[in-house]
């Protein structure tokens, strides 16, 4: 639900689905367990932890999938309506106010959750 609330459309294993597992539209695959590198395809998906989807909302951008990908150690996964007083302050958080702007700032133009 927390794809399809922010426009994505998503599709699943099975009859039901509205996408096919060899659609072309795919640009990101969610899964929550490790994968062997042969099984991340095609190449021109980005494979993502469940985190990513809610760590976007919260970012309010889309972020680097790499610290994402199956069986890597995500980010600290922080809350939204804190501001780096917990202790820590995320990357992506520096760098946008090194670069002036908040976390988001036209990021989210550049790719499509799809």
């Amino acid at each position: 639900f927390v794809v399809l609330s922010c426009g994505g459309t998503i599709g699943w294993d099975g009859e039901a689905s509205r996408l096919s597992a060899e659609d072309e539209r795919i640009t990101h695959r969610v899964v929550d367990r490790p994968m062997s590198p042969d099984q991340l395809t095609p190449a021109t998906r980005e494979f993502v932890q469940p985190q990513w989807v809610y760590d976007c909302i919260n970012a309010r951008a889309l972020l680097p999938t790499h610290p994402y990908r199956p069986g890597a150690h995500c980010p600290p996964h922080l809350s939204p309506f804190r501001d780096g007083d917990e202790g820590y302050t995320p990357l992506e958080r520096v760098r946008a106010v090194l670069a002036g702007g908040e976390a988001g700032d036209g990021v989210a133009e550049e790719e499509d959750i799809g």
